[in-house]
């Protein structure tokens, strides 16, 4: 799991807060993909995230598709989630 916070973003997620990215990464992780993913979406915390699933899925929110890039025959298929 990986927490994006753009440095422009609210107090928590501005440049040199990565302790609060890795507490929301670990906490995200515990929860797992549904309950991760419902989280995003509610909107209470402005940051993106990708997820690696056990199954060789890339989840990816939709803030950073346009600068994700897939990396063929690596065996994962990769999603946009909005």
């Amino acid at each position: 799991m990986t927490v994006v916070a753009a440095d422009n973003g609210p107090d928590w997620a501005g440049a040199g807060n990565g302790a609060m990215c890795d507490a929301f990464s670990t906490a995200l992780f515990v929860m797992g993909e549904e309950q991760a993913l419902d989280f995003w979406r509610n909107g209470g915390y402005d940051f993106d995230l990708v997820l690696v699933t056990e199954d060789g899925r890339v989840v990816i929110t939709a803030g950073l598709a346009d600068r994700f890039e897939e990396v063929k025959d690596s065996g994962y298929t990769y999603e946009t989630v909005f």
